[in-house]
């Protein structure tokens, strides 16, 4: 059976947590809510700030910023404000790593937009808007920890972003 997106077109995901399927446009429109909504959220941006997207993830920052904040007149740029690129993968992994280094008290919460969309959903976001991504480098140990949680959030949806709240909760103790 091929699965529909709410607004009747076929869908191009499926995100198991929610239990929903999304089309392009709405795939697309929801992870810029996500996006948008953590900068505002977080109070990221300040109308006339100088930043810099950093990682290999800046060029989905650099495209939101571009079509959403452009009356802010925000300057792109290699000096200024950084702002990360880190997915939730990326986060829940750090995280991960840190707790297995012993170094759990050194985990902060970090400026990143994206933090809130996983890996596989960010890079369908990149797909479908043409946004050409960098490779992520892992060294042996950040990639075996990398498959143990992506082992775990197959049998587990939402543990990456559990992992994620555990840690905020710490930082805000």
């Amino acid at each position: 059976m091929k699965h529909k997106c709410n607004c009747g077109r076929g869908a191009v995901f499926i995100r198991k947590y929610e239990g929903r399927a999304y089309c392009k446009v709405c795939f697309s429109r929801q992870i810029e809510r996500k996006i948008k909504s953590t900068i505002r959220n977080d109070d990221l941006l300040r109308k006339n700030d100088r930043i810099n997207a950093i990682g290999y993830n800046s060029a989905v920052i650099k495209f939101i910023l571009k079509k959403y904040f452009q009356p802010w007149d925000l300057q792109v740029s290699n000096k200024g404000k950084n702002i990360k690129s880190e997915d939730a993968d990326d986060l829940s992994l750090e995280i991960f790593k840190s707790a297995m280094q012993g170094n759990i008290l050194q985990i902060k919460k970090t400026n990143s937009p994206l933090r809130h969309i996983p890996e596989n959903e960010l890079l369908l976001y990149s797909k479908i808007n043409k946004i050409k991504l960098k490779k992520k480098k892992l060294n042996r140990f950040e990639k075996n920890l990398k498959k143990i949680l992506d082992d775990l959030e197959q049998k587990r949806p939402g543990t990456k972003y559990q992992i994620q709240t555990f840690a905020e909760r710490l930082d805000n103790e």
